[in-house]
């Protein structure tokens, strides 16, 4: 959330829905949000009670899409560091040659070494705002990275999901998400895949994101 504060130029409105289970994360998400509220983004919450009903995430998006007003959503795990001229950049590019476009925008995106990464992530405190955020990522020399993968920065025109879609990101009846289980290989997500293949992916020249590597809760159980 630091290098969405850090964002520079003519820049959309931005308003954050974060999704997150109650209680969970040292600190807590919800402390992560009070204190981002005080620093001055629009955060809008969607919290759940237990891990069971978070887990299917198209589900979920169907939810946060059915209470947004925006003109467009950029679905984006917490882990994503933007540059400073990505919003503005992305902006350009919906008021312009995307402005109606039924499709799945995704732009590029690099990813830090994991040890590297825990060793900076490690010596934060938390919460606060992390200065130069972006600059601090790119010194972990990230890797670019060619799979769209399955949170990350998918952006649709929220106006066109609702007239094609039913205002949906996934079929509530046709939903094929998977709970999380011990020792899997991956999350088992499948909603992602369904809407990509159905609208069509268009991948775009925008600035490059970073991803922060980290080691997921299906790891940690191996």
């Amino acid at each position: 959330m630091s290098s969405i504060l850090q964002q520079e130029g003519d820049i959309p409105e931005i308003v954050v829905d974060i999704a997150y289970v109650k209680g969970a994360g040292d600190p807590t998400t919800k402390e992560m949000i009070d204190y981002f509220r005080e620093q001055g983004l629009d955060i809008v919450e969607t919290p759940h009670k237990r891990l069971r009903s978070f887990q299917y995430r198209g589900l979920l998006r169907n939810s946060q899409i059915a209470n947004t007003d925006a003109d467009w959503v950029l679905f984006n795990d917490a882990d994503i560091v933007y540059p400073p001229n990505f919003f503005a950049e992305l902006k350009k590019l919906l008021e312009g040659e995307f402005k109606d476009a039924r499709k799945c925008i995704h732009g590029p995106k690099a990813t830090t070494p994991l040890e590297d990464t825990n060793t900076v992530v490690d010596s934060m405190l938390y919460p606060s705002i992390i200065p130069d955020v972006y600059d601090l990522a790119k010194g972990l020399k990230p890797r670019n990275k060619r799979s769209v993968g399955a949170g990350y920065c998918q952006i649709f025109n929220v106006h066109q999901m609702r007239k094609h879609n039913d205002g949906h990101y996934v079929d509530p009846d046709n939903c094929r998400d998977k709970k999380w289980v011990p020792n899997q290989q991956a999350h088992g997500t499948r909603s992602d895949t369904q809407l990509r293949r159905r609208w069509g992916l268009e991948i775009v020249d925008l600035p490059r994101q970073i991803h922060l590597q980290h080691t997921r809760p299906y790891e940690d159980q191996r």
